[in-house]
């Protein structure tokens, strides 16, 4: 569903990423398990929750410099030259 939505490909490797970061949307909607979370991602109402999903599972830091030595490196050895 994310790869339809939006392109992400998640492979196996991010399997526990995934599910700590889902665990917590079927926690808030009260559902018991990931089978009903796919249901109710697949019904007509589906569709806000997809967003929530995608939001839950993207890193949402809009910082061009989310860590502190990509800016030295860029200061450090590229803009000197």
């Amino acid at each position: 569903m994310i790869h339809a939505d939006a392109g992400i490909h998640l492979p196996d490797s991010k399997a526990s990423l995934v599910y700590s970061r889902l665990v917590k949307r079927l926690r808030t909607l009260n559902l018991e398990s990931f089978s009903d979370y796919c249901e109710l991602l697949s019904g007509d109402a589906g569709a806000q929750e997809r967003a929530e999903m995608l939001s839950a599972l993207t890193t949402n830091v809009t910082r061009f410099f989310r860590e502190r030595h990509h800016f030295e490196h860029l200061e450090r050895d590229v803009l000197p030259d």
